[in-house]
């Protein structure tokens, strides 16, 4: 299910792709996350883990605080919106290992998977 130009529902996980060197999330993404954030609320033993990609592009170790910076700017602006930051989960991956110039544009994301918590 395509949300917007740059994010998308596949898989049970949001996934919202950022552009090169860049950790805002873009503009198709908030109506998602607003949905996402006021679901948090209403259902509080439901959980989420934010994996955060960059592509492998450029250094390494700029790619590595990328990737976790593009995964707390998105659980930021969830608890901005009341989401409980204690049953949100950040990781930064680093680079995604697609490989090939064609996939680094899909590698610079992050990915929100939906889990059930303890209630």
């Amino acid at each position: 299910m395509v949300l917007g130009a740059k994010c998308r529902l596949k898989d049970e996980k949001l996934i919202i792709y950022f552009d090169l060197n860049s950790n805002e999330f873009p503009d198709s993404a908030y109506d998602s996350l607003n949905l996402l954030a006021g679901i948090m609320v209403e259902y509080p033993g439901m959980e989420i883990m934010i994996r955060g990609y960059s592509d492998s592009s450029g250094q390494s170790g700029f790619n590595k605080i990328i990737s976790r910076f593009r995964a707390v700017v998105v659980k930021n602006y969830l608890v901005g919106k009341e989401a409980d930051p204690f049953r949100i989960k950040v990781l930064g991956m680093g680079p995604a290992t697609k490989g090939g110039q064609e996939y680094n544009r899909d590698d610079r994301r992050v990915e929100i998977e939906f889990y059930s918590g303890a209630s």
